[in-house]
């Protein structure tokens, strides 16, 4: 099909109707958004033609989901905090990258395959468990750690995977691709996206001081993200990386009562967000599964969730031991980290399209990847929420708080990551 108004038409209105009965069985509407672009694809509804023409979608769906995570970063209300959570953070985050590139090494034997996973692995989705946490009126230490661990924890993905990109890249063309390529590249790729999406951050927040007309800030803050993730395109940098050091500067110096972009973007994004799903469902291919090559993914996406969720069990655990955290904290902070979805999601999508671009063994590890990736979020999806539930309950702080009682979470974040990462 090559009318692309009809296709989007369809892809939103398939995924309304997929989440909606999906969420009446108590499934999260991510799996719903993927399933009818799996079903549109199988169909011949949208082909990779038609996926590769609205490509522009990812990255703008990425950078609205970058964004809004950078909002909740906010210094103010992580207080002394910071340097603990940061710790625990990066030890459940690293290992489940390590647990991870170690079981998918032993399996493919290519180590560029191997980070690549491990990286993705690093990433967790709020929405699913921001949903549990307000749903059961939870309140407590390891509710008041989670909710910023959810915050912070792709960013260490983002930078991780720019990482094991560089160093793919390296290994399938060393000719264009030298070692200092490996070092340097996801050095300045990180700090290009930093320096960029601040510069924009500050000029919105130099706007805002002198603008009172809420609709014409959220106008610009539209603009400028759309505008921001076109230069990042261009210059070769991470769209996430970049939107979240806007979304942080945002936070950290608009004041809270010109802060009207979280709820309103929330309306503006759905589509977009919606779509990116259908799309990246569309992406995946259910044939690789029936394939020879279909017993490896199959595999692969076994280890992938059974290393993710050792790696994010023992990562919280030592992590919150060394910083002589609450013992409930210690125990289930990790067991509520399992769900997966939007940036790691998206993250797959650009190794595929990257890969792919490549041909030969890069192109068939590229789809693998994202199978892997793709498949294991909608199984994620569903068992995350369910973990995270069971670990809050026998942490004790289910029903101890009412919906508006987490005073430390800013901008109402189960609501913001509803549409954005759900």
């Amino acid at each position: 099909m090559e009318n692309i108004p009809i296709i989007i038409g369809i892809g939103l209105v398939m995924a309304f109707i997929a989440s909606k009965v999906f969420k009446r069985i108590g499934i999260p509407q991510v799996v719903g958004f993927m399933m009818a672009g799996i079903l549109l694809r199988l169909f011949g509804v949208i082909s990779s033609e038609d996926v590769d023409t609205l490509s522009v979608i990812f990255s703008l769906a990425l950078g609205l989901i970058g964004y809004n995570i950078g909002l909740e970063l906010k210094t103010s209300v992580l207080g002394g905090r910071i340097r603990r959570i940061l710790l625990i953070v990066i030890l459940e985050a690293t290992a489940a990258f390590w647990v991870v590139t170690i079981l998918v090494f032993i399996v493919t034997q290519q180590m560029y395959v191997a980070l690549i996973l491990g990286a993705i692995a690093s990433a967790t989705a709020p929405a699913a468990t921001a949903d549990v946490i307000w749903d059961h009126e939870c309140k407590g230490p390891v509710t008041e750690s989670l909710m910023f661990v959810l915050a912070m924890d792709d960013i260490i993905a983002v930078v991780l995977t720019n990482a094991a990109i560089a160093y793919a890249l390296f290994v399938l063309m060393p000719a264009t691709n030298t070692l200092l390529t490996v070092i340097v590249s996801p050095l300045i790729m990180t700090a290009g996206s930093v320096i960029v999406g601040s510069i924009f951050g500050i000029v919105f927040a130099m706007f805002v001081k002198r603008e009172e007309k809420k609709g014409v800030i959220v106008e610009l803050e539209l603009a400028l993200v759309v505008l921001l993730i076109g230069i990042v395109d261009y210059l070769a940098f991470n769209d996430i990386l970049a939107a979240i050091a806007f979304g942080v500067i945002v936070g950290n110096g608009v004041p809270e009562e010109k802060q009207q972009g979280p709820q309103l973007l929330e309306v503006i994004m759905a589509p977009i967000v919606m779509l990116f799903f259908v799309l990246a469902g569309a992406k995946t291919d259910l044939m690789i599964f029936v394939g020879d090559i279909g017993w490896i993914v199959i595999l692969l996406t076994a280890l992938y969730i059974g290393g993710r969720t050792l790696g994010k069990v023992l990562g919280a655990r030592a992590g919150g031991s060394i910083t002589a955290s609450e013992p409930t904290v210690k125990k289930y902070l990790g067991i509520c980290l399992l769900s997966q979805a939007g940036v790691a999601l998206g993250l797959s999508v650009i190794i595929e399209t990257e890969f792919v671009a490549l041909g030969g063994e890069a192109a068939i590890f590229g789809t693998i990847i994202l199978s892997v990736v793709a498949i294991s979020t909608m199984i994620l999806e569903v068992v995350g929420p369910i973990a995270a539930k069971w670990a809050l309950a026998h942490a004790g702080e289910v029903g101890n708080g009412k919906r508006n009682c987490i005073e430390e979470v800013p901008n109402e974040l189960a609501i913001q990551y509803e549409v954005a990462d759900k």
